[in-house]
């Protein structure tokens, strides 16, 4: 409680429609946690892998200790392939 974290994600990921199709990360938790979100897009073209590398920094709160959180990778648009996932978190 009361300290600052970093949450690094690592994954690959393709989508067949790249053009009209994007990654959302998201945090689902109680309270402003909820706003920590990006979206990421395809650059390398339809059905090709590509690596994402992401960071979110965070304080962690009562709040985030008592109810938990969870970080979700969905796609929108269109489908996605999604594999070798690796997260660590750290304490600054």
């Amino acid at each position: 409680i009361n300290k600052v974290y970093t949450l690094t994600v690592a994954f690959k990921a393709s989508a067949p429609n790249a053009n009209q199709t994007h990654i959302d990360i998201a945090f689902t938790a109680q309270g402003w946690y909820n706003r920590l979100s990006k979206t990421v897009g395809f650059y390398k073209g339809n059905d090709t892998i590509q690596n994402f590398h992401e960071m979110f920094q965070f304080y962690v709160d009562e709040d985030l200790v008592s109810d938990g959180v969870q970080v979700n990778i969905g796609a929108d648009g269109g489908s996605i392939l999604l594999g070798d996932v690796v997260y660590f978190i750290n304490e600054l």
